[in-house]
């Protein structure tokens, strides 16, 4: 239930981080308009031979992926076949993604099913998400999927972690791509636990500045990632960020400086931002502590 909860906390803080500010442009620091685009890889439209693999098949479930593809609209779309094979009415979710090595934090799929019933049911994982964690290969993607009886404490009563391999390729021909460093980033942090970077700060006339981050977590638990005492150009605001990251992944992901803080403290130009880095490792958020609480001050460049 503790982890549900830290997964629940955790999209609510990213869907918070998207809300859209006005579309009045600011300049950059050198005086131009800056504006993001996106210039990450995108995987074509493509329908994967994987069929009717069963990917979990257990005393309470048969989880089945039917399909996957790559639709024409740059989605990928998952489509299981459930089966609850007990006698409590269920929830299955999946609880993270990741591709080829890569976490997509935005990965959502649940599906309820009564006692003893079967569903057919899709997972989608859209374009910008995929972009942001630069996917462009599909040769591996691991799902971590639990279920819930909808009775009693809502507790997991099971949870698995599976591999599936879309293009035919086995575990032993994966290659997962090392990460291209990007012109002017800055490692905050590198060291035995976990490694950190902002790749950039961009200007969006739509929603603020987007703060562009890297994230490696090292080990063989879980990382736990926040920002606290957030300020730009000396200014409290109230944006917040923080992300999980499952062991031995490693994550694309961005912060949001909306125009509304910006607004709110007559702030036309970011020239620097400053905040308190708190980072855990282990495998229950709540009786974990800190190991790293640090201030950092980035300043954009002139």
């Amino acid at each position: 239930m503790k982890k549900f909860l830290i997964i629940a906390v955790t999209a609510a803080m990213i869907l918070s981080l998207t809300a859209c500010g006005n579309n009045k442009e600011k300049p950059s620091n050198d005086g131009t308009k800056n504006e993001v685009t996106s210039t990450k890889p995108v995987v074509n439209a493509v329908e994967f031979q994987l069929k009717d693999k069963v990917i979990i098949d257990n005393e309470l479930i048969k989880l089945t992926v039917s399909s996957l593809k790559i639709n024409t609209s740059g989605n990928l779309e998952i489509n299981f076949l459930c089966e609850n094979k007990s006698a409590k009415k269920l929830n299955l979710h999946v609880k993270n993604a990741a591709i080829c090595g890569y976490a997509i934090p935005s990965a959502y799929w649940t599906q309820e099913l009564d006692a003893g019933k079967k569903a057919n049911s899709v997972m989608t994982i859209g374009k910008q998400e995929l972009e942001l964690a630069y996917v462009d290969v599909m040769d591996e993607m691991t799902l971590r999927i639990a279920a819930k009886a909808m009775e009693g404490n809502y507790d997991d009563i099971m949870e698995e972690t599976v591999s599936i391999y879309p293009t035919g390729l086995d575990a032993s021909k994966v290659v997962f791509k090392d990460r291209k460093p990007v012109e002017g980033e800055r490692v905050i942090v590198d060291n035995e636990q976990f490694k950190y970077i902002i790749e950039s700060v961009e200007y969006d006339p739509n929603n603020g500045y987007v703060v562009r981050l890297f994230i490696e977590n090292k080990t063989s638990k879980y990382l736990w990632l926040r920002w606290d005492e957030l300020s730009v150009n000396d200014f409290m605001i109230g944006t917040s960020w923080g992300a999980e990251v499952l062991p031995g992944l490693r994550l694309y992901t961005r912060s949001i400086i909306s125009s509304y803080d910006l607004e709110k403290n007559n702030i036309e130009k970011l020239d620097k931002f400053e905040f308190v880095l708190r980072a855990s490792n282990g495998d229950d958020y709540f009786n974990t502590p800190d190991c790293l609480k640090e201030r950092f001050v980035y300043e954009l460049t002139k």
